[in-house]
């Protein structure tokens, strides 16, 4: 289930029970809900799509979108030509964003050794936010 706190305008994620259908987030209006089955929260996140004008979205239907090397490239992440399964992404001179084999991803500084670990971004919407964190500026996408 996604915790509530990490959605924001413009963030894409995987919906449904059976068939998950890939959404954006374009704008957000809460609502609380009885259902404690698929909304165990007790938080309902109306979302209006490209389709549809403020369909209602149950937050314990909303699931995060894995990072796949096939997405990495999609957010303008480029495969290392030296260290295959190694994807970066350039934040400016001195920083990027690093893929790889470990679990996660790395902000990795050109002007020192030192490296930050981001284990715990693991998903598109993760991602997303930690760039504009970043940058100021949204990821590009095209899923």
């Amino acid at each position: 289930m996604i915790n509530i706190k990490e959605i924001r305008i413009g963030n894409y994620f995987n919906y449904g029970k059976d068939e998950l259908e890939i959404i954006q987030v374009t704008s957000i209006m809460v609502s609380k809900s009885e259902d404690k089955i698929d909304c165990p929260d007790g938080v309902n996140i109306q979302v209006a799509t490209s389709r549809d004008i403020y369909p209602r979205y149950q937050t314990g239907l909303l699931f995060g979108i894995p990072l796949t090397p096939e997405i990495l490239e999609k957010c303008g992440f480029v495969e290392d030509k030296y260290n295959p399964g190694r994807f970066e992404k350039e934040i400016d001179d001195q920083h990027k964003l690093v893929y790889g084999s470990y679990d996660g991803i790395i902000l990795e500084c050109d002007d020192t050794f030192y490296n930050i670990e981001l284990s715990k971004i693991q998903y598109v919407h993760q991602l997303q936010n930690l760039y504009f964190a970043l940058t100021g500026n949204e990821l590009n996408i095209n899923l």
